[in-house]
């Protein structure tokens, strides 16, 4: 739920309140108003970017100045 924005936390699906990008665009955005495809690629992108993100973090506090070798975005990607 951390990614769940306090005010949508109650909903009945609340994954789907969770900002993908800068401009605020959430799966039920997606829903209601995008394609599929939209949705997947959002997803994905949204996907990829945290999962780097928390890379960059866990290295940080491990004081490494690189991910993993088989890290997990290089997986997402399909690398």
């Amino acid at each position: 739920m951390a990614f769940v924005p306090q005010d949508c936390r109650g909903e009945r699906i609340p994954c789907r309140h969770i900002s993908l990008d800068v401009e605020g665009y959430t799966i039920d955005t997606y829903y209601r108003l995008g394609t599929p495809e939209e949705l997947e690629v959002g997803v994905a992108r949204w996907l990829r970017k945290t999962i780097e993100r928390l890379e960059g973090e866990g290295a940080n506090q491990q004081g490494e100045s690189s991910p993993p070798e088989h890290s997990y975005s290089a997986a997402v990607a399909g690398r």
